[in-house]
């Protein structure tokens, strides 16, 4: 009885950084999203951005300024280059690639971080 109320204990106090090890599980998969949104030419709610004025696909190459890292309990995601312009463009050729703060959350985006928890969770419990 003592043994499996330390063992319950345990996993009771594992879950003191279950928020921290959510995000450290999450970074990997939403950056994955992310560059595969860039990549297709959408931003993260998969609307396409417009093309350049020659009618050719904009920003082929934007997946890969795109990087993820945990920081605490956040998911922070970077843009680096010239596409941070396109991104925070405020004209008609707005091409946003990383979700807007302020707005709902992405639904693929919810559904990434859901399962980064849920994994996250599962490892703290040893299940």
């Amino acid at each position: 009885m003592t043994a499996d109320l330390d063992a319950f204990a345990a996993k009771i106090r594992r879950l003191r950084n279950l928020a921290i090890d959510a995000a450290k599980e999450a970074a990997p998969d939403v950056e994955k999203l992310v560059r595969e949104t860039a990549a297709a030419g959408t931003d993260v709610e998969g609307r396409p951005w417009p093309p350049k004025r020659d009618g050719s696909r904009a920003l082929a190459n934007a997946a890969g300024a795109v990087t993820a890292v945990a920081r605490g309990v956040a998911v922070i995601l970077k843009l680096s280059g010239a596409y941070v312009f396109h991104h925070r463009s405020k004209g008609k050729e707005r091409r946003p690639i990383l979700p807007e703060g302020g707005a709902s959350m992405p639904p693929r985006l919810a559904a990434v971080l859901r399962a980064a928890a849920a994994r996250a969770f599962r490892t703290a419990i040893g299940r």
